[in-house]
């Protein structure tokens, strides 16, 4: 019989209450803290209602910031034509946004600067090339980046949400002895990589075509936070089964030592 997994301590519970009130802040600037705060919920044992996911998205505000300068780009783009006057029209809502998570939000200072640097830098992209359609090669970047790191910890078999759980339990290697546990942990982080594929697999090829910034910008909306979403829940429902039969089973062992 495998050794006993241990229930989140004390400590590690406290920890993951801090990592999702941090990462609701943040989810706008880090597109890791979704994965965090939905595992949040999983160690916590939490059910994940509409409420749940919303705030993994990083609720009404980090979706606002996410997604309002892009529609600015797009549109100033369409109508205008010019790439400098749509960076300007794009960075000053940066700039507006920037300042309201700053004095409204509350937000810290980390997340109010890496969220403007991060809606900044597909701004420079565009205006250095004065090419609309460079706003979105800082996406390609990341979301390569993601697909990789994702993916190949999942083939090697060390899952980056089996350790990310682990912080939350207290627990960084315990999952690893359990086969239910390494299973879930794998196809749970292939599942989050697969919006990073898609994304890649879709907007890639019409980028390399040239395809108009409207459509390229809608396209890339589309493909966004509804991915996210789903692949949020599908991360759920994959994960939160294997850890509840694995601490029933857990407790059903230590009854049957006592």
């Amino acid at each position: 019989m495998t050794d006993e997994t241990p229930a989140p301590d004390p400590a590690a519970r406290s920890q993951a209450e801090e990592v999702s009130r941090t990462s609701s802040d943040e989810t706008a600037a880090k597109p890791g803290s979704q994965f965090a705060q939905l595992l949040g919920n999983v160690t916590e044992g939490e059910k994940l209602d509409k409420g749940a996911v919303w705030s993994a998205l990083g609720g009404t505000w980090g979706v606002v910031e996410s997604t309002l300068p892009a529609v600015v780009f797009i549109v100033v783009q369409t109508f205008v034509r010019s790439v400098p006057v749509s960076v300007v029209a794009t960075g000053s809502v940066v700039v507006l946004l920037a300042l309201i998570r700053a004095l409204a939000v509350k937000g810290t200072f980390q997340s109010v600067v890496s969220g403007a640097i991060g809606a900044s830098i597909g701004l420079i992209f565009a205006l250095s090339s004065n090419d609309a359609n460079n706003v979105f090669v800082p996406g390609f970047v990341i979301n390569a980046a993601y697909l990789v790191i994702l993916g190949a910890s999942a083939i090697v078999g060390h899952p980056v949400s089996g350790y990310l759980i682990g912080v939350f339990r207290g627990d960084m290697s315990g999952w690893r002895s359990e086969p239910i546990l390494r299973r879930a942990n794998v196809l749970a982080t292939l599942v989050f990589a697969a919006p990073s594929l898609i994304r890649l697999s879709v907007l890639f090829p019409m980028w390399l075509a040239k395809v108009d910034v409207a459509v390229l910008g809608s396209v890339k909306l589309a493909l966004g936070l509804p991915l996210t979403g789903a692949a949020l829940i599908g991360c759920y429902l994959i994960l939160r089964p294997a850890y509840v039969v694995r601490d029933e089973a857990a407790v059903e062992e230590a009854e049957t030592l006592d």
